[in-house]
């Protein structure tokens, strides 16, 4: 029985190594090899393969080790370890190094697709919101003191601490007062009224254009912090003729004055800046509520610094001041948050390396320990919030990908564009992880230690 299994099992590995001959284009070839099979597990060819060619496996036989071994399967040519270990190395790395990139990819991939479904959650919850608020208010009282204002729909959505906080202050009495202060502009269409309470909601929705990065920014902390406030600029852009400031009350020059003003920008846009429908009452609201800043203040004490911004907006191709591009140096954003909003405000100045030329730093170092405790201590500042003036946002950062190569200036500006820090700044690996917002988006910033400081040039940070 034991013999007839061995017979049995030797068969089988007969057949399976002529399979394998099999696989060669030549006969020759494969006979040999079968043959050297046979010698090699102690048992003699089938003579049916000897006879079809019998001098030409009598060498083989009689000198076996004059024949290298063939190179199919088990069988491979004899090659030196070391050669062999660095040769599989090498694949293995690169095979690695693909993966990795792909793996990359793909969780940057992953990454757009779930903010975008963050994004769209959350103007579902905007919506919602704005639903109830114009259904269930009342120009008669004021619903911070009325007992069924109260959210229904408890958000699903997780949310960052700072977006806690703007979503949930639209019902504390300063949140609801201004709501109930916009819904009772009566004179108003609903549409408008709607579209700066849905700011009020939700500031990060708050649209950008080309040339408005600094009054945005201004403007969308505002809306978080200083809810009052912004209630009181939509009213004076489009019910009365004056406005609130530090020093005290602003009479406009006349009824049409500011309008006229914003007027004439909106009809110089061009297509892109063109919608339709509820999309263009959002936009109009939008653009006039963050352009009215600098017009308004214009009228003010501080007011003759207006040209100097017009000055550094000439300092970019890319701006068109008829369409109400204006470029904002440091100084604006700190009388605008100072004056118009009443905010603490406290800076951190770029240092120019080479006098007349656009060669300017940040002290970053400076930046990371002062914005950090602005976000740290509640008490001394307990709404913080942090803007920063910084290079190369739309050229290399906004990828969300690692920033190690030195900054290239494109215009003579010495930053070129305004992001809201939105949280501490945080350190690993030679990188500095930065979380900002900007163009209705947050994104986390890669950027080496070597080169942070020629990419964040000047900060202003404080609190309301």
């Amino acid at each position: 029985m034991g013999v007839t299994v061995a017979l049995v099992a030797v068969c089988f590995v007969l057949c399976c190594c002529y399979s394998v001959c099999q696989t060669h284009n030549s006969q020759q070839f494969r006979n040999t090899t079968f043959v050297r099979y046979c010698f090699l597990f102690g048992f003699p060819p089938p003579p049916s393969v000897l006879l079809l060619r019998p001098f030409s496996f009598l060498p083989l036989c009689l000198f076996p080790s004059q024949f290298p071994p063939p190179s199919c399967f088990p069988f491979r040519p004899l090659i030196p370890l070391k050669d062999l270990v660095s040769n599989t190395n090498h694949v293995r790395q690169e095979e690695c190094s693909k993966a990795q990139r792909y793996l990359r990819k793909v969780d940057r991939e992953i990454h757009y697709l779930t903010k975008a479904l963050r994004r769209a959650e959350l103007r579902v919850w905007q919506a919602e919101l704005l639903e109830f608020i114009t259904a269930n208010h009342s120009s008669a009282s004021c619903p911070s003191s009325t007992p069924s204002w109260q959210y229904p729909y408890p958000s699903h959505i997780p949310l960052f601490p700072d977006e806690a906080s703007s979503l949930v202050n639209i019902f504390l009495p300063a949140g609801a007062n201004a709501v109930h202060s916009i819904l009772s502009m009566d004179t108003l269409p609903l549409s408008f009224r709607v579209a700066a309470i849905g700011l009020l909601i939700w500031p990060e929705s708050l649209e950008q254009f080309k040339g408005t990065c600094g009054m945005v920014a201004v403007l969308c902390v505002a809306a978080q912090w200083a809810p009052e406030k912004f209630a009181s600029l939509f009213a004076t852009i489009f019910t009365r003729r004056s406005f609130e400031y530090r020093f005290g009350w602003v009479d406009l020059p006349s009824d049409n004055w500011l309008l006229g003003r914003l007027g004439g920008f909106m009809a110089s846009w061009k297509e892109y800046k063109t919608r339709e429908g509820d999309d263009r009452v959002k936009q109009v609201v939008h653009f006039a509520m963050a352009r009215a800043l600098m017009e308004l203040w214009s009228l003010t004490d501080n007011g003759a610094l207006y040209s100097f911004a017009k000055q550094f907006s000439q300092q970019f191709n890319s701006l068109d001041l008829k369409t109400g591009d204006l470029a904002l140096e440091a100084i604006h954003i700190r009388y605008l948050l100072e004056d118009i909003f009443g905010a603490k405000v406290f800076g951190v100045p770029g240092v120019q390396i080479t006098p007349g030329k656009n060669d300017w730093r940040g002290d970053f170092e400076r930046l990371v320990r002062e914005v950090n405790g602005c976000f740290q201590d509640k008490h001394v500042f307990p709404k913080p919030f942090a803007l920063a003036g910084v290079n190369g946002f739309n050229e290399a950062m906004r990828l969300e990908v690692e920033v190690d190569q030195p900054y290239i200036p494109r215009e003579e500006a010495r930053f070129t564009h305004w992001v809201i820090i939105t949280g501490e700044i945080l350190w690993a690996d030679g990188y500095y992880l930065i979380p900002v917002w900007t163009y209705q988006d947050r994104y986390t910033l890669l950027v080496h230690e070597s080169v942070v400081d020629q990419y964040f040039i000047v900060a202003e940070y404080g609190s309301f």
